[in-house]
């Protein structure tokens, strides 16, 4: 299953109501998690920022709503931690698993397979929409993927946030 962004950067995975942007300006986020973990990773612009590069302590706004992914290949990701925020939003805990392209579950298939595309780009994404693929249909989320690379610029971990935008209908 692969999935791709199109020529303006966008992927609209419209099946399961999520649209993503490669190509956005800072004040398209709506949400603060977004906004905070977004000038933080644009700082190091053009350069990008390694997981050794990102101090908890100088983002406590941010715990609740992080989320962080090891690229353990380009179709194989491992989850080092998601917040508590991020854990009620989707209803379930995924630190400690692994998802792939050959995942059983559909749900770590399509977002594994999302995150083998998105680290060919080496950009940020911004990503918003409904969780009704988790049958959470009625949380409308926002959320911000940055890549982190090694000394070498591969990437080698995927940092984001997530959170409901209040408020916000389609």
């Amino acid at each position: 299953m692969e999935l791709s962004f199109e020529e303006d950067g966008v992927r609209a995975d419209n099946f399961n109501h999520i649209e993503r942007h490669l190509n956005f300006q800072e004040g398209d986020l709506e949400t603060l998690p977004a906004q905070t973990l977004y000038k933080w990773w644009n700082s190091f612009q053009p350069e990008i920022p390694s997981r050794a590069d990102f101090d908890i302590t100088e983002h406590r706004t941010l715990p609740t709503h992080i989320y962080l992914l090891e690229v353990i290949s380009p179709t194989k990701f491992f989850y080092r931690l998601n917040g508590e925020h991020v854990v009620n939003l989707i209803g379930k805990s995924l630190r400690g698993q692994t998802i792939s392209v050959d995942s059983p579950d559909y749900e770590d298939r399509l977002f594994a397979s999302y995150l083998s595309e998105f680290i060919k780009y080496k950009s940020a994404c911004r990503c918003f929409g409904n969780l009704s693929l988790l049958d959470r249909g009625h949380i409308e989320f926002e959320s911000l993927d940055c890549p982190l690379a090694d000394k070498n610029g591969n990437i080698s971990h995927i940092i984001g946030v997530l959170t409901d935008r209040i408020g916000k209908t389609r």
